[in-house]
């Protein structure tokens, strides 16, 4: 991964598959730097590098077993969480936690109301 910074072209877009760790991070934020468009597919959250944003952003929120709720992104949008039924949960804010050069968005408040909801039912 390395050799391809000095090797994509200008201008051109990279696709980076499941970046694995944080030197694969780094080679994506240096070829963003260098001009290239980058796209990471299916990276793990848990290794958000600070360098990149979420274009989308998709994770169930379960409660005893079961798909209690889910937080969402599509970009520019913010993070939203939503109810077992697929209704926004307006009162639930999704803030992203920052945390030794990581970003993943914060889901307690999410799934404390949702495990919450699902009590409920």
């Amino acid at each position: 991964l390395r050799d391809l910074v000095q090797a994509a072209p200008a201008g051109g877009v990279v696709i980076v598959v499941s970046p694995a760790d944080g030197s694969q991070w780094s080679t994506a934020e240096a070829l963003a730097k260098a001009g290239r468009s980058v796209v990471v597919v299916n990276a793990f959250t848990n290794h958000g590098y600070a360098g990149c944003e979420h274009a989308y952003y998709y994770k169930p929120i379960t409660a005893y077993g079961s798909v209690a709720g889910t937080v969402m992104r599509r970009y520019p949008g913010d993070y939203q969480a939503y109810d077992s039924r697929g209704q926004l949960i307006r009162s639930v804010q999704v803030p992203l936690a920052r945390q030794a050069g990581l970003v993943q968005p914060d889901l307690r408040a999410a799934q404390l109301y949702c495990q919450d909801k699902f009590m409920k039912r």
